[in-house]
């Protein structure tokens, strides 16, 4: 793929700053004057990329009235493919949160984007991730004790979600009767093991 330039078209930073389509960022050559009144030339320079929590790339953008950071896929979309219908999210058809090259991203809408994520298996990912964090309790697959205080009985469960659900919680009950309150509240007393 030839590597394309275009400019970011942001009304506070035109003319500072371009995107390619394989998804690179960088700061054009400009004059400019320091706040001393010193002015200086700032050489053509490409932007660091830096993943957020979720993966995505972004780039941090700014002049002296204007500091955003902006997702790199985004900025591709904006620049390359045209959305006539004003669909509002970026769609990685790879599902790669990395791969901003043009032809790896669409507009779509909310239900499209979940639609996809579920076709090529991205949730499933999520959700197993999900699923043995709430069986192990995010301490490893560590056994339970809960004594019902009513009656002074004692349980043992393999883990927290299945203490929760026998008693007819919401999946993290137990959890968060260890974690946030000491281990104790007005029913129960709970404990890993």
């Amino acid at each position: 793929m030839i590597e394309e330039w275009r400019p970011i078209d942001i009304e506070e930073i035109k003319g500072f700053y371009e995107v390619s389509n394989t998804g690179r960022v960088k700061r054009l050559k400009r004059a400019v004057v320091s706040e001393t009144g010193r002015r200086m030339t700032l050489k053509e320079k490409q932007r660091a990329l830096v993943p957020d929590a979720k993966g995505y790339l972004n780039v941090k953008l700014n002049n002296k009235k204007f500091h955003k950071t902006m997702k790199v896929h985004r900025l591709v979309a904006m620049a390359f493919i045209e959305n006539p219908e004003n669909k509002p999210q970026i769609n990685h058809k790879d599902g790669i949160k990395t791969n901003n090259c043009v032809e790896n991203l669409e507009w779509v809408t909310n239900h499209e984007n979940a639609l996809h994520g579920y076709g090529i298996g991205l949730f499933d990912k999520a959700n197993e991730l999900k699923k043995t964090n709430l069986l192990g309790n995010k301490n490893g697959n560590k056994k339970i004790e809960v004594i019902r205080k009513k009656d002074n009985q004692k349980f043992i469960f393999e883990s927290g979600l299945k203490a929760s659900l026998n008693f007819g919680y919401s999946r993290t009950y137990f959890q968060m009767v260890i974690n946030r309150f000491d281990g104790e509240n007005k029913k129960y007393k709970a404990r890993y093991i």
